[in-house]
């Protein structure tokens, strides 16, 4: 895997590792949002960021959302991200993945950022997850400044 977005990816991939995943704080869906951030755009999460501490209460978010991804899709307009249908390194997007906690509300979809040759980072349970996958959306998050 090369992580041709430079250091600035690889020592946010590297600080994940050594971070505990916690609901409402560093999970699969704000870790992404924190990313856009980090590249200089509005943040996406900043309408449900503190709204939720648990499974279950990001659940209930995102099913008054209308899904997880009407949650970030709403965000992602208001940060003003593109969607882009070949995402590239940096970029961040919505991966189908199988996991214990996901409930009907959040329908299997967990926030990633793209690493690269079609791999993305995940934040999970048990740490970060790195791997081939197909978004079912992504959004573009090219470096801007303020």
């Amino acid at each position: 895997m090369t992580l041709s977005k430079g250091p600035a990816l690889a020592a946010w991939l590297d600080r994940a590792v050594d971070t505990p995943r916690a609901w409402g704080r560093h999970d699969c869906t704000l870790w992404p949002a924190d990313w856009v951030v980090a590249c200089g755009h509005d943040d996406p999460a900043v309408d449900w960021r503190g709204r939720y501490r648990t499974a279950l209460g990001a659940a209930r978010l995102a099913g008054r959302a209308g899904g997880l991804q009407a949650l970030w899709q709403g965000g992602a307009e208001a940060a003003g991200l593109s969607t882009v249908a070949r995402p590239r390194v940096g970029d961040v997007g919505l991966l189908p993945m199988a996991t214990r906690w996901v409930g009907p509300r959040l329908s299997g979809l967990v926030g990633a950022i793209c690493i690269g040759g079609g791999e993305w980072a995940v934040v999970t349970q048990d740490g970060l997850w790195l791997g081939r996958a197909s978004p079912v959306q992504a959004w573009r998050t090219a470096w801007r400044t303020r």
